[in-house]
């Protein structure tokens, strides 16, 4: 092996082992999600929170790492030459899916949210979180779960075969051990305490470059 290729190989050690942030978005029962039931659903878990999903932002060799790591998923296989976001959520009567955001999207859904809560993490735990949510991809929501996640009436386990928005993520960050929640079927208004205390940060600016 000649010099070139090793300081090449150190420095994509070295990449994947300095930290980055993820992002956890929370949304308010406004906008997109303006409606009796979410305004309910805060009420009934005493925050101002209704959902909330994760947001990795990726530069385009990143993203072209992460899609080597997954099988199928053409569309993560886009050539692009700026850093991108991708949204990985679940939502009422929905499935596990993704979505790519832009700072400029017309609706609301596609556009990168203005405020999130930054969580550092090394790119291999990206990797290994951005893995386990793309395993659990299709699959349905947990409607149980989210209407009675405020009694803590549900065994806690490593994964499930549905989930709300906020049991998915509590699951991934302590699939890749980056928590270590006890109850992972909790609100998104638990799950902003939780990260907030963890993380010592809230919700902050994003620049979107």
């Amino acid at each position: 092996m000649n010099f070139l290729n090793i300081v090449g190989e150190r420095e994509y050690i070295s990449n994947r082992c300095s930290f980055k942030m993820l992002y956890a978005a929370f949304y308010r029962a406004e906008g997109m999600y303006r409606g009796c039931f979410n305004s309910l659903a805060t009420c009934a878990t005493k925050g101002p929170y209704c959902h909330s999903e994760f947001v990795f932002r990726w530069t385009p060799e990143e993203l072209s790492q992460v899609a080597d790591n997954l099988c199928g998923f053409v569309r993560l296989r886009t050539q692009v030459t700026e850093p991108v976001f991708l949204c990985i959520y679940i939502l009422w009567g929905g499935t596990v899916d993704y979505r790519f955001l832009t700072k400029d999207a017309a609706e609301e859904f596609f556009r990168v949210p203005a405020k999130m809560m930054p969580i550092q993490v090394t790119f291999d735990q990206e990797i290994q979180l951005a893995k386990w949510l793309f395993n659990q991809y299709g699959l349905p929501y947990d409607k149980t779960g989210a209407l009675l996640c405020m009694f803590n009436w549900r065994k806690s386990r490593s994964r499930y075969n549905r989930y709300f928005c906020s049991q998915l993520m509590a699951c991934g960050l302590n699939n890749c051990g980056l928590t270590d929640i006890s109850n992972v079927a909790l609100s998104p208004n638990r799950l902003y305490h939780y990260l907030r205390m963890k993380e010592c940060r809230d919700l902050e600016n994003v620049t979107v470059v």
